[in-house]
């Protein structure tokens, strides 16, 4: 009886203990290293999609959070032992209320058999916040300046017209 229990547990123990991911995914952005956007812009962010299995896998995406902003590709095939770029479209709408946004993306590893059942293998989760932020403005160079330097002129130019009156009209006395 003792051995049957010390067997169940450690089959439970066993059990429990977490799969490795023959799956990774590396992101350019996180929590404390937002996106950053304006109002109206659009941006393509590549996420990288790592196989460390010996085999082709089939990953697939699915949009959890940000589809309002962003879109992405179903399937991605990933050759074994290597890691591929897949683009993310992310655009801010131009009158857009919220000042920032959360992309949530789930990679699933798609696994065939070979009679040609597909099953859900292993995935991955990753978010990401998008910050809406406002453009910052351009000084523009004052009126006054530009108001000022045109009088100038225009009273050199009236200066050097009287003058050229009062010349002549002393030379023809």
């Amino acid at each position: 009886m003792i051995k049957i229990t010390s067997l169940i547990k450690i089959i439970l123990i066993v059990m429990s203990i977490p799969t490795v991911y023959a799956l990774g995914i590396s992101a350019p952005y996180w929590e404390t290293n937002p996106l950053k956007m304006f109002h109206g812009e659009t941006k393509t962010v590549e996420l990288t999609i790592h196989n460390i299995e010996e085999k082709d896998i089939i990953v697939k995406a699915s949009m959890i959070q940000g589809e309002e902003i962003a879109e992405i590709q179903e399937e991605y095939p990933v050759p074994a032992k290597t890691s591929i770029k897949i683009p993310i479209t992310i655009t801010i709408p131009q009158k857009t209320p919220y000042t920032q946004y959360t992309i949530k993306l789930s990679f699933r590893q798609v696994k065939s058999e070979k009679e040609g059942m597909v099953q859900l293998a292993s995935g991955i989760d990753t978010s990401f916040p998008v910050i809406v932020e406002t453009p910052p403005q351009v000084m523009e160079e004052p009126k006054t300046e530009k108001n000022f330097t045109i009088s100038i002129i225009l009273v050199i130019i009236l200066v050097i017209i009287l003058m050229s009156y009062l010349f002549l009209k002393k030379k023809n006395e």
